[in-house]
């Protein structure tokens, strides 16, 4: 064999095991790709400034915090529920940043009535259930007035400011269903608790209102008034008419005989007991850094949940 094959033969092997080398290096670093398009207007809510803006304001927010964002409008949910088909979009279209997929995605769904934010990668842990039904509270604010730019822009500016936030230092994933975890007042911070205003009720249970209120207090006047001349009766009645009267005291009735007691000091005995403490790492509850996790139809984990308007 020649010099200058045996030379091709060893500048095709080292070209070999470079190739090899550079797709080895590629092949185990980060992907940090994220969807092009972040707000999908499927039901026609936006206006096209609208649109607009909130592309630029969740692209901006993707990229500053490598958390991929989405906003998706639907009027045919394509019979899945509003999880299943958040969790589907977001799986199928290339959200996410990283190998982990980080990132999560607002959908509002028009054809069940829902609302829903799917979490993925390390939105799951940011974004746990106590965080998102508060974000859910602020948002369905504006969906009662069919604000729908206006839910969508407080959807961005609360995920900004709970993305500052940190992971909470208690969070943990749990697979099951979402739920509200400030429903159980033993698990909760009273500063957690839903801001609803609930009724005065009367005692058979409905609400008061001005005419019940009326009644009430005509009611409670004259028990009282009734009381007060029923008492003065009594107390006139028995001055008037005493039952009976004090006899003459005796002179020996007024002595006194004392007797001779001993109290035996025997022991003595103290009982401790130890009361726990609460340990939920001064968050709020124990359950307050529950993050539900399930699977998509991909197989890929996905946090969230949502809320019917």
């Amino acid at each position: 064999m020649s010099i200058n094959k045996v030379r091709l033969l060893n500048v095709l092997k080292l070209g070999t095991l470079l190739i090899t080398w550079i797709l080895f290096i590629c092949s185990s670093m980060p992907i940090f790709a994220a969807a092009d398009t972040k707000v999908y207007d499927y039901a026609n809510l936006f206006s096209l400034e609208q649109l607009e803006n909130l592309e630029a304001s969740a692209r901006t927010l993707a990229e500053t915090y490598k958390m991929d964002i989405g906003i998706v409008t639907i009027d045919d949910a394509e019979g899945k529920s509003a999880m299943d088909y958040a969790d589907d979009f977001y799986d199928s279209n290339g959200y996410g940043y990283g190998n982990h997929l980080d990132g999560l995605l607002f959908l509002i769904d028009m054809d069940n009535r829902e609302l829903y934010i799917s979490t993925c990668g390390l939105g799951i842990q940011y974004f746990t259930d106590l965080r998102i039904n508060k974000m859910l509270d602020s948002i369905y604010t504006y969906m009662s007035k069919q604000d729908y730019y206006g839910a969508s822009t407080n959807f961005l500016n609360l995920t900004e400011q709970t993305i500052k936030k940190g992971v909470p230092s208690n969070q943990r994933a749990v697979e099951k269903e979402f739920s509200d975890p400030r429903i159980d007042y033993n698990d909760y911070n009273m500063s957690d608790a839903p801001s609803k205003h609930i009724p005065f009720r009367t005692a058979s249970g409905k609400p008061l209102n001005p005419s019940s209120i009326t009644l009430s207090m005509l009611a409670a006047a004259l028990g009282a008034a009734i009381i007060a001349f029923v008492t003065r009766y009594i107390v006139q009645y028995r001055y008037k008419n005493p039952r009976y009267t004090v006899p003459q005291t005796k002179p020996d009735s007024l002595s006194v005989n004392y007797t001779e007691r001993q109290d035996a000091f025997v022991s003595t005995h103290t009982s401790r007991i130890k009361i726990p403490k609460n340990d939920n790492n001064g968050s709020g509850g124990g359950g307050s850094g529950i993050s539900s996790i399930h699977s998509s139809s991909s197989g890929q984990s996905h946090g969230g949940g949502g809320r019917s308007f």
